[in-house]
């Protein structure tokens, strides 16, 4: 929950980050199961930025067409409103890279680590078969977005937190609550909130630090602990962000972090065997081919939104 003294400053801050009218409506237009392609062009011709990402991920490499794509319109229709989504949200982020200070935090590296944990959900997603894989990558990439926030507009207190991770052997979440008395998940929250995200993804940035037995509240005795399976728990898109950034630490994808120590998770053993394929492999056989399928889902994101 977020902290009464960080919600007074956010909420007295006047230039906190909003979503540009342009895409604003061109979310709007194309949760419309009805979009009209040519319209949705239209709005996208509007930004320049926009329009040379949406073109630049079409003739992209990983969709090896024969012939290269010059208009959005037709991009629209090759990409499918998913990646529209994707390629907004992804700019949204970039935007808010900018205001944060690449000499005091790496953003280069923050970046592709978020692409990395937006490419691992939407693998996860799909072998976990929750339906809205897109909505999982959409979620990975945006989940530490509270920490943009709390580098941006809480630059002196975040530096504390930095000397407590770099010489307290603290992890990230346990310094933040020391200093704010809150998480970056609660801050990234509070601004998905504001966003209007569905509660689906507000509930996945919220939770992802979590363990799953706090934010499912479940009982447990002196004996043993509940392990309920993907299926059953209560949010299954905070368990499968939260997957995303485990593997980011064991593919070596998140080397931002100060001493890239593994704070708590909303994840058990069993959201893990439940990805496996194969009753033939052995767990650690099994883990090593996870960890290729994410890679390989990352390059190829990478090839379009790096």
């Amino acid at each position: 929950m977020l902290s009464a003294k960080v919600k007074r400053k956010l909420d007295s801050l006047t230039e906190l980050p909003a979503i540009p009218v342009v895409i604003t409506s061109i979310l709007n237009e194309i949760d419309n199961e009805h979009y009209n392609a040519k319209h949705i062009a239209s709005l996208i011709e509007q930004d320049q930025g926009l329009t040379a990402k949406v073109l630049r991920v079409a003739n992209s490499p990983f969709y090896g067409l024969a012939r290269s794509i010059s208009t959005v319109d037709l991009a629209i229709v090759i990409l499918g409103s998913n990646v529209i989504k994707e390629i907004l949200m992804s700019l949204l982020l970039q935007k808010i890279f900018q205001k944060v200070d690449s000499k005091v935090f790496n953003t280069k590296s923050f970046w592709k680590y978020s692409i990395f944990c937006g490419s691992a959900s939407r693998y996860i997603a799909r072998k976990l078969k929750y339906k809205l894989v897109s909505e999982a990558f959409v979620t990975g990439l945006m989940h530490d977005i509270g920490l943009l926030i709390l580098m941006d507009k809480f630059k002196n207190n975040f530096a504390k937190v930095r000397r407590l991770q770099l010489f307290e052997g603290y992890t990230l979440t346990e310094a933040e609550n020391q200093i704010f008395e809150c998480t970056h998940s609660d801050v990234g929250a509070w601004i998905a909130e504001r966003w209007n995200f569905p509660d689906k993804i507000l509930q996945a940035i919220e939770f992802h630090h979590t363990p799953f037995f706090i934010a499912d509240d479940i009982e447990y005795d002196d004996e043993f602990i509940l392990n309920p399976t993907f299926s059953k728990i209560k949010y299954p898109l905070a368990a499968i962000i939260s997957m995303s950034e485990w593997f980011s630490f064991e593919c070596g994808a998140k080397d931002w972090d100060a001493k890239n120590t593994q704070p708590s998770y909303y994840i058990t053993n069993e959201f893990i065997s439940n990805m496996i394929d194969s009753e033939y492999l052995k767990s650690d056989a099994a883990l090593t081919v996870i960890k290729q399928g994410i890679l390989d889902e990352y390059e190829k994101a990478s090839l379009s939104l790096g």
